[in-house]
């Protein structure tokens, strides 16, 4: 079986980095595509190089967009993953397509009234509106009794002046789309493990993992007993007054935590000794709550398989 992630290491919100996580521990043999920095045109590239009915399944941890930006997809680029998809995968349910009814709000298309699929049935699927206002989203939520599906703003209120399709396969995965009510952890998260119901609450956490680091995955240029420097990274006396952690997240001092006493521009000196002595160069991170820290090592162990 063969799985592709796309991703945006680059992505400053951290919801693609962290919905690719999810996805690499349920596939950890996925082939990952980093689509940080590079142009339509570029992404265009790598879609067209997967092999046409290869995939078992595509999962793009990036939004998908109506008109072209860096390190996002389109939805013709979202569609054109779809063939790389095998034939059972393609067709693993019939698409939907209809005409809109009308509506007053940007945050709703409403189907035909025709529509039978149950409550939920269409969440995490792709709809695509075709006439005044075009464009690509990704439903969050569907209710039969009104056809409502719940989608990002379309900036303009879809009317009976549009045609929609539902692309019904689940074996393309959208699970990162930052505007809807939803993060991309998780959408990644239903789409992935629809039989978790409850969510690992380090996911609900993790919305903005960007935030949770007062610096992380840096490199220690000088350690002692109960203190580590690095010639760059401190404005003094940010960390002073005990509220917050250096964690060492590699080598043999790995997964200690120490509440930071005081610090120079240079220099952290820490409330109590390391169990282990630190050498070398360990790498670090500093959270503010000693609840978040080491989150990263401890995710793929949070997670059923």
């Amino acid at each position: 079986m063969e799985y592709t992630i796309f991703y945006n290491s680059a992505d400053a919100t951290g919801e693609s980095i962290l919905s690719k996580a999810l996805a690499q521990i349920k596939y950890p043999d996925a082939t990952i595509l980093d689509i940080a920095g590079i142009d339509s045109a570029a992404i265009d590239v790598l879609v067209a190089a997967i092999v046409p009915g290869s995939q078992t399944k595509i999962i793009i941890t990036v939004p998908i967009v109506d008109v072209h930006a860096t390190g996002k997809f389109t939805g013709v680029q979202a569609f054109g993953c779809i063939v790389g998809l095998t034939t059972a995968n393609q067709a693993a349910s019939s698409n939907l397509t209809g005409t809109c009814q009308a509506n007053a709000t940007v945050t709703d298309i409403i189907l035909a009234a025709t529509e039978t699929s149950a409550n939920d049935a269409l969440n995490n699927k792709l709809i695509v509106t075709a006439g005044v206002t075009e464009v690509t989203r990704l439903i969050t939520d569907y209710t039969l009794a009104d056809d409502t599906a719940v989608v990002a703003t379309t900036g303009t209120a879809i009317t009976t002046t549009e045609t929609y399709t539902v692309y019904m396969t689940t074996h393309l995965v959208l699970g990162a789309d930052y505007d809807t009510v939803l993060n991309g952890p998780q959408v990644t998260w239903n789409a992935l493990y629809p039989y978790q119901k409850q969510n690992p609450i380090i996911i609900d956490i993790l919305a903005n993992p960007s935030t949770l680091y007062e610096k992380n995955d840096l490199t220690a240029t000088g350690v002692g007993t109960a203190y580590l420097e690095d010639a760059t990274e401190f404005v003094a006396a940010a960390y002073d007054g005990g509220n917050y952690y250096l964690a060492i997240t590699n080598g043999s001092t790995a997964g200690e935590v120490r509440r930071i006493l005081s610090n120079t521009v240079t220099k952290l000196t820490l409330v109590s000794d390391f169990d282990v002595p630190l050498t070398g160069t360990p790498t670090y991170q500093i959270v503010k709550d000693n609840s978040l820290t080491l989150w990263n090592k401890y995710l793929p162990h949070a997670i059923a398989g």
